[in-house]
């Protein structure tokens, strides 16, 4: 026999992963306010300010040319160490440094606009490597 109930509850936690699998909706607070709420996996794709990316996961930051004032999100686990135009943006960087992370490594890179954000990838050039990555349609946030 089974019982079904419709039921709302509410978990406050710190951890995403754990947030996402718990329900269907994700609200990110900060500093006591209501900074965004949506569906867990729309929020973490499509934040709408930096400080909600920053706080979902996002490392870094460079500017999008097409939007004065706003910049690309990076996150670390949205990249592809090649150019892949029709999947992201195309950035040029220099790796800083490389560290094993896990199964992966992961690498600071100082991107040519200014901007410098980590990334975790399987096979990372050496530090002091100039490389092109993509990051997988990074969202456009405002400050």
């Amino acid at each position: 026999m089974s019982l079904e109930r419709d039921a709302a509850g509410i978990l406050v936690t710190h951890d995403l992963t754990e947030a996402q699998a718990f329900g269907d909706q994700l609200g990110i607070i900060d500093g006591g306010r209501l900074l965004q709420l949506g569906g867990a996996h729309e929020v973490v794709l499509s934040p709408l300010s930096r400080r909600v990316a920053e706080l979902v996961g996002y490392g870094g930051f460079v500017p999008a040319p097409s939007a004065p004032n706003r910049w690309f999100a990076i996150h670390p686990d949205r990249i592809v160490l090649d150019a892949v135009p029709e999947r992201g943006i195309v950035l040029i960087g220099t790796m800083l440094s490389t560290r094993p992370f896990g199964p992966r490594y992961e690498c600071t890179v100082a991107e040519r606009s200014g901007g410098r954000f980590t990334i975790h990838v399987d096979q990372p050039p050496g530090a002091g490597t100039e490389c092109t990555l993509t990051a997988l349609d990074p969202p456009v946030v405002a400050p």
